[in-house]
């Protein structure tokens, strides 16, 4: 689960990675600067991603509420901003 958010000193994010037993790994992280809704959660994408792979995680299912991002990321949406 990916979830991003806006406040006055930057953004923050949050990122929970789940087993198949239901073990959850919950991780926050602030953004140091103010950031879009999609851009939080780009952020903790990358940060799952990372985590995942700190946890040697060989088989990952990722979920998000952003249909834009998962488009984006199968690549049938290109971004304009890289």
């Amino acid at each position: 689960m990916l979830m991003g958010h806006p406040c006055k000193s930057g953004s923050w994010s949050r990122v929970v990675l789940g087993t198949p037993d239901g073990l959850e790994i919950k991780y926050s992280l602030m953004l140091r600067f103010l950031a879009t809704n999609n851009v939080a959660k780009y952020e903790a994408l990358i940060v799952g991603l990372k985590l995942a792979r700190e946890c040697s995680v060989r088989v990952l299912i990722v979920h998000s509420d952003s249909e834009f991002m998962v488009y984006q990321i199968l690549g049938v949406f290109g971004a304009s901003n890289p």
